[in-house]
């Protein structure tokens, strides 16, 4: 079973951006959507998930998330099966408990992937673009309400045609990510 659920997890990564958001824009339905329906079992009324304002970034959050977890976990998985259990078993010889174990054994041998993993979130976090222009139909939402950078930086340079706005955009796009992996590579490099 080992190969299918890493296949199952890995999946929503390889699958077409746009065949996935089809699906999502079926799932965040107002009238016809499974999401609404399972709210609707619990006695919680139908959810604008895509066309009010307040309800489209939190569902693109939902989207991205579900697009990007398999991937995090094929890679804790092999981080943690890097990990030798000889370490563990000296663990449990020395009676340290399960919880200290995890925080004291585990996590720190897992930091060069959990770095890893909180650097390209990060930077996928900062480049959404497919995401948002599938499933709200090539909009950044109602009322702009899931606005990310990239989408920004493609409407001022292919919408609206204001090519020195793009790209400083871009520029700053690319600051502040270089920024922030600089801040936390050192933080990861204190803590280790």
């Amino acid at each position: 079973m080992r190969r299918f659920i890493q296949t199952a997890y890995f999946l929503p990564l390889v699958t077409s951006v746009i065949a996935v958001s089809m699906t999502w824009r079926w799932i965040f339905h107002t009238e016809y959507g499974v999401l609404n329906a399972m709210l609707g079992w619990i006695g919680i009324s139908p959810i604008g998930w895509l066309t009010t304002p307040q309800w489209a970034l939190p569902s693109l959050i939902m989207f991205s998330i579900w697009r990007s977890l398999g991937y995090n976990i094929v890679l804790f998985w092999v981080g943690l099966q890097s990990i030798h259990p000889q370490y563990d078993k000296a663990a449990r010889v020395d009676g340290v408990t399960r919880w200290r174990r995890f925080t004291r054994v585990t996590l720190p041998l897992l930091a060069p992937t959990l770095l890893y993993v909180v650097i390209i979130s990060m930077l996928h976090a900062f480049k959404t673009f497919d995401e948002v222009y599938a499933l709200y139909g090539g909009k950044a939402g109602p009322m702009d309400s899931a606005m990310t950078v990239v989408f920004y930086i493609f409407r001022k340079f292919y919408g609206e045609s204001e090519y020195g706005i793009a790209s400083a955009a871009a520029y700053v796009l690319f600051v502040i990510t270089f920024g922030l992996t600089m801040v936390q590579l050192w933080i990861f490099r204190r803590k280790q």
